[in-house]
């Protein structure tokens, strides 16, 4: 498969990612999206607001002029999959995506998760996925390893919502 290719298969399976936990969230409402389901654990509506704001982030690096990797565009692709599919580690939000501890309204969340995926989706032609772009949290990384990223976070945090989602049910 071509990166090309690579590309369009990665952003179907983040809007596939972005809209199941937006299913998941439906039927809860305001009080519910804003309740702490147990220690040390965000909201529902704190962790939308977080993908929210890593999908914008993403976007925006899919947007920056890149240099040409001098390496393999995929060299750091199965470490950030351990990374991000080790349920069993806990992981601490860098400041600029951190969700805060506001009130969120549900129409709100829904709207910035739908507005962050359209940024990414109107960015994508901006994704050359063997360029390689600077000052990220992960260095120097390929916009394809960007795009392998995000799925990677978000299916993380699809999976904490479903255990969150369960706790708030009982």
């Amino acid at each position: 498969m071509d990166n090309a290719s690579d590309v369009k298969e990665l952003l179907a399976a983040l809007s596939g990612t972005t809209k199941e936990i937006q299913q998941i969230a439906a039927p809860l409402n305001t009080e519910a999206l804003n309740k702490i389901p147990f220690l040390d654990s965000w909201t529902p509506a704190q962790l939308m607001k977080h993908v929210a704001l890593s999908i914008t982030g993403v976007a925006h690096a899919l947007h920056v002029p890149g240099k040409p990797a001098n390496r393999a565009p995929d060299k750091k692709i199965e470490e950030l999959k351990t990374m991000f599919l080790d349920f069993s580690s806990k992981m601490k939000s860098p400041k600029e995506i951190d969700p805060g501890n506001g009130h969120f309204e549900k129409e709100q969340i829904t709207e910035e998760l739908n507005a962050s995926m359209a940024l990414v989706l109107e960015n994508r032609d901006g994704a050359v996925p063997d360029e390689l772009i600077e000052d990220t949290p992960f260095g120097e990384i390929t916009k394809l390893e960007v795009l392998h990223f995000i799925n990677y976070h978000t299916e993380r945090h699809l999976h904490q919502l479903k255990k969150i989602v369960a706790a708030l049910r009982g």
